[in-house]
């Protein structure tokens, strides 16, 4: 696979975050939903918390490099994704007329959390490991394709 992203046609690639794109992002450190991480010789030990998310449905995902995920949005969910291991670059689209295309780039112990009728779309630097978690309804049946960047 190539490491060379065609963005869709129309948008606006920016990389500071607009008061029209309705998403948190979380820093590796000081993110609250990732209190603890331990590696040892047995292997990796993460927690999550989401005290504050009623989860409906949680993902596992394990990407290989260079591959895109998402390209879709949801309408009524609320999605938390938060980096376990490696990186990624993520892209929300505003729900604007200006169509800005938010580009942020996440590694390990990052999270964002967002909004219903957010689009987005993530590429992988490398193998990467994430959770997505789902509030405010199930997401598979509430998921319309998009395309926001391509390989």
């Amino acid at each position: 696979m190539t490491n060379k992203l065609t963005i869709a046609p129309g948008l606006t690639l920016i990389d500071t975050p607009t008061e029209c794109i309705k998403a948190i992002f979380y820093n590796p450190g000081t993110n609250p939903l990732f209190p603890v991480s331990a590696k040892d010789e047995r292997g990796v030990f993460y927690a999550l918390d989401y005290a504050n998310i009623r989860p409906h449905l949680v993902e596992i995902i394990h990407s290989r490099p260079h591959v895109v995920r998402g390209n879709h949005i949801h309408e009524h969910c609320t999605e938390t994704l938060t980096v376990l291991s490696g990186s990624l670059d993520a892209y929300l689209l505003c729900n604007c007329p200006e169509e800005h295309l938010l580009k942020r780039h996440m590694d390990a112990g990052a999270t964002v959390e967002i909004s219903p009728g957010i689009a987005h779309a993530v590429h992988t630097s490398e193998e990467t490991e994430i959770t997505a978690v789902f509030g405010d309804g199930d997401p598979r049946e509430d998921r319309e394709r998009v395309v926001l960047i391509t390989n």
